[in-house]
């Protein structure tokens, strides 16, 4: 614990709790908290629902940590700008990627900056640019070897955070504000477990961070548990679903398990779904260091005659237009008995609720970015802040009915033109200046990604003919929501 007056302390606390099991994935804790703060006390109850992905007995892949530690800015080359040693903590989660050394995962944390250059405000002095900064990571790492008690691994990976403030909190030697925003800084990690228990490990890191626009460098130091077998177990087939012979249940039943399936995709990743989420991202990534000189070259280009076709065609790419689209196709079929028609409409209303009125909507409202004719910049991002470009909904919607037309659609000139609609509809948005080319190909890649594996299980599987019963976390602003359902 670091104060603003440049007095350090550590507070203590007395804890009890009871946990309660209520099947293999889900248990209550209750807990009893007195905690003393450099003087000070408080008394904190609480209730925690508890919820495991799998059992815990088929977490053999995942490792999930907890660590708390301190950082040095200007350590080990780059600049501190200003800023004072001070605590961090961090959460990750770690898959390992088969049978393989290697394991990819994310990391959630927080480190409490305070400025080295006192102010005076008010009455009071001290270093009253203290502040928060949250970072979210993606990070891999590789087995290098054991030596005696402690495997070691090390890794690379990328930071983001957020580090404007109203009032300027990195400072140059000369004491000026260094403008910075949301930044994104690569690590270099090297880190040891020692087994200290069945599945947990004592885990110390060591971790050395660079903020390039800001020239910013960071020497971060860790000491935490980790939970999860340490190296990768033999890697075994996945059953195949059951498959009856009563054939899919109805469509809202459907939906529900098909939802509650799609939630799951993150904790059974294979090497295809891997495969697909490093190359979509190095393709956001590629489009993002281009987003301006795209956008001038658009600009620079558009006509009346553009813009008309643009416009002319946009009705078949918003929310109503889609799905008047996939109202028509799905009537159509019914009508005619073309029971392939039939499957494309309904899939591709199931693929747009999960890709334009869940996944998109939670997406856009995460990241904040502003739009390119707000004139911010490609780089403004403002979590919740009711800015929407990233991704762009449209660009999801065309790709999600078109991949599922790609699955179903036996006539290749069909896919052809479903595939070609979508990249002009997507196009459009950039070149009315709505929408950067990052916000188009993230928006293109989860349509995709959402409608070809809705139509998959279709083609593929089968309802077993029984209950099912799901609950999960949800983030919302300034908290979480727990939900659950029930079908039959």
């Amino acid at each position: 614990m670091l104060d603003s007056d440049g007095r350090g302390g550590f507070g203590h606390f007395l804890e009890g709790a009871v946990e309660a099991p209520v099947d293999s994935r889900v248990a209550a804790r209750f807990a009893f908290r007195r905690a003393w703060h450099a003087g000070p006390s408080t008394d904190e109850i609480s209730l925690s629902i508890l919820m495991r992905p799998r059992p815990f007995a088929e977490l053999d892949r995942w490792n999930f940590g907890w660590s708390v530690g301190g950082t040095w800015p200007g350590a080990l080359g780059g600049r501190d700008r200003s800023l004072s040693a001070a605590p961090l903590w961090q959460l990750t989660g770690l898959r390992t990627i088969g049978s393989s050394p290697y394991r990819l995962g994310i990391a959630l944390g927080t480190t409490g900056h305070e400025s080295k250059i006192r102010t005076q405000r008010g009455q009071v002095s001290g270093n009253q640019r203290g502040k928060e900064i949250f970072d979210l990571s993606v990070l891999a790492d590789r087995s290098i070897g054991r030596v005696g008690r402690v495997r070691w691994r090390a890794g690379i990976g990328v930071r983001a955070a957020r580090w404007h403030d109203q009032d300027p909190l990195l400072l140059d030697p000369g004491g000026a504000a260094v403008e910075a925003s949301t930044e994104v800084a690569g690590l270099a990690s090297l880190a040891g477990r020692m087994e200290v228990g069945a599945g947990v490990g004592l885990v110390g890191r060591a971790e050395q961070v660079y903020w390039p626009s800001i020239g910013l460098s960071e020497f971060r130091v860790m000491l935490g548990l980790e939970a999860g077998a340490p190296e990768a177990p033999p890697r075994s087939a996945r059953p195949s679903r059951a498959v009856s012979e009563g054939g899919r249940p109805r469509f809202m039943n459907r939906l529900v398990i098909d939802f509650r399936d799609l939630s799951a995709v993150p904790w059974h990743m294979n090497g295809s779904r891997w495969r697909f989420l490093a190359w979509g991202s190095a393709a956001v990534g590629a489009a993002y260091a281009g987003d301006g000189r795209v956008r001038s070259a658009v600009q620079r280009n558009r006509s009346s005659g553009s813009d008309r076709l643009v416009d002319d065609l946009r009705p078949l790419g918003n929310q109503a237009g889609a799905l008047s689209v996939i109202g028509l196709i799905w009537l159509g079929g019914r009508l005619s008995g073309d029971a392939d028609a039939v499957a494309i409409g309904e899939d591709a209303f199931e693929a747009t609720i999960f890709s334009n009125l869940l996944i998109v909507p939670a997406l856009k409202a995460a990241s904040g970015r502003a739009r390119p004719d707000a004139e911010l910049g490609r780089a403004h991002f403002k979590p919740f802040s009711g800015a929407d470009a990233f991704p762009s909904g449209e660009a999801a919607q065309a790709f999600t009915i078109a991949s599922v037309v790609a699955v179903h659609a036996r006539a290749h000139w069909v896919k052809v033109v479903g595939w070609s609609l979508a990249g002009v509809l997507a196009y459009g948005r950039v070149h009315l200046d709505r929408h950067w080319t990052s916000d188009v190909v993230a928006g293109a890649l989860i349509g995709a990604g959402v409608g070809s594996w809705v139509a998959a299980r279709r083609v593929h599987t089968k309802f077993d003919g029984k209950h099912y019963a799901w609950i999960m976390p949800l983030p919302t602003p300034g908290g979480i929501q727990i939900r659950g359902s029930f079908s039959w």
